[in-house]
Order: structure tokens, then sequence, then C-alpha cells
């Protein structure tokens, strides 16, 4: 977790988890436990910033170069990102087109380009506070639940019987790509 200063203008990053270049997982998976009788413990991936700045924030993150094929979130479990701003709305001088007020989060960020299958049943969320935008004020505000642009090929299976929040982008190169929900 990274929280920003009292500037209004600081924007900081946070990574929960990255797999780094040349890294090979046959599979990724994250999810809960049963304890004990129905009491389960969630497995929780989350990168959050938070304060009156902006900033950035990756859940899960695979590098170029790195080789993870599948990535499972299973029942109980959770891969999310989150930028929380306390600058509900922000003013030209702090949002301006020279220099943007900007939120990004990402879930899941695959700069592989190799990731094939993702599984979820649990939850994959990218959140960013809502704001209410003053005159003259420019802001960005992105939330990619799954980025798998990097792809060049495609042929990638997203099959969903959990909740996914944000946007999801395919890669461009090849088609086939694909979104199963409630299966």
């Amino acid at each position: 977790r990274a929280v920003t200063s009292v500037n209004t203008s600081s924007g900081l990053s946070a990574s929960a988890i990255t797999i780094g270049s040349y890294a090979t997982l046959p599979r990724f998976v994250v999810s809960g436990e049963l304890t004990s009788g129905s009491t389960t413990t969630p497995g929780t991936i989350n990168a959050m910033v938070s304060g009156p700045g902006g900033g950035s924030a990756t859940g899960l993150g695979i590098l170029n170069l790195a080789v993870v094929p599948e990535i499972d979130v299973l029942a109980h479990g959770s891969i999310s990102a989150s930028v929380q701003t306390s600058t509900i709305t922000p003013t030209p001088d702090i949002a301006s087109s020279k220099a943007p007020f900007s939120m990004s989060s990402a879930a899941i960020v695959d700069a592989s380009g190799l990731v094939k299958t993702i599984n979820n049943a649990g939850t994959i969320a990218a959140l960013n506070t809502v704001q209410t935008l003053a005159n003259n004020t420019v802001v960005i505000n992105t939330a990619h639940a799954i980025d798998l642009l990097a792809s060049t090929t495609g042929g990638t299976t997203v099959n969903n019987s959990g909740t996914i929040e944000g946007d999801i982008y395919f890669g461009a190169g090849g088609g086939g790509n694909t979104l199963n929900v409630g299966n």
C-alpha cells in the first residue's frame, strides 16, 4: 500500500506481485482456504494507493519475457488494484492539461503477451475513486481489470464465473480471443 503525501500532485505507484522477466510459472493460482466448518480465509492480492494525490496500482504484473500461460482465481480468491483519493473534486490548479490528475489501476497486466487462459471464480477488480470534475479540469482515470494488450497471437480465453470489475483488454493480434461468462 502506498499513501500519497499532502501534496495533491504527488503520484505514487504500488505493485502487489510482479513476476519478473525469464521467470516461468506453469500456473499462477489464488485461492481461499477453508479453515473450519464454514469459515474461509480469503486469498487476497491487493495493491492500493491512497491519500490526496493520484497514482497507479497493479495487483499482478507479468513482465516481458516471463512465461505464465494460466492464471486461476478460485473461489474466495481475489486480485485487485485501486487508487483511492480524498480529492473528490479536483480543481484546475491540480488537474490541468499540462499536469492532469491521474489515477490508474490494473488488477492483472500481462506484458509478456503469453497468458492464454484466465479462470476466475473469485474476484478480479480494478477500482478508482469516482470524482466530480470542476470546469477546466483534466483527469486521467483508467481501471483495467485484465490487461492482455501485449498479446500478438490471440487465442486467449477468459472464463468467468466470479466477479470482474473494470475493463478487459485483449491483444489486437491474431483474433480468436474468448470471454466466457457464467461458466
